[in-house]
């Protein structure tokens, strides 16, 4: 095997050690740069709800990744086991959030599975 390609390995290992860590317990820091004209709005919104931008901005992401991951679901492209996982919450917990939204639960395969 050559040097570049056992390095390019390392560093993928390396990064799903770093994952596994942090998904083990430890905090992530995320930077972000938003232009003003895509900044301005979500500060008015703030403002109006009397909180910070940066409440409001994890308010947005937690909302935006719960609506993909619930997507993601009623497709079948990952189970509800995984679903909750993503979420941080437990399957019965994610199983109520279905039902406010009428998703119907999915029980068997999920797409992409094998199986004869």
């Amino acid at each position: 095997m050559e040097k570049d390609k056992r390095e390019n390995i390392f560093v993928l290992y390396r990064k799903n050690v770093e994952i596994a860590e942090i998904i083990g317990g430890k905090k992530m820091g995320l930077s972000l740069r938003i232009e003003g004209k895509e900044i301005y709005p979500l500060v008015e919104i703030a403002k109006i709800e009397g909180i910070e931008t940066t409440e409001m901005m994890r308010a947005i992401l937690n909302e935006g990744t719960e609506k993909e991951v619930i997507r993601m679901y009623s497709i079948g492209e990952i189970s509800l086991w995984k679903a909750a996982g993503i979420l941080g919450i437990s399957s019965w917990e994610m199983i109520d959030r279905l039902k406010e939204k009428d998703i119907s639960v999915q029980v068997g395969r999920m797409k992409g599975e094998g199986g004869k």
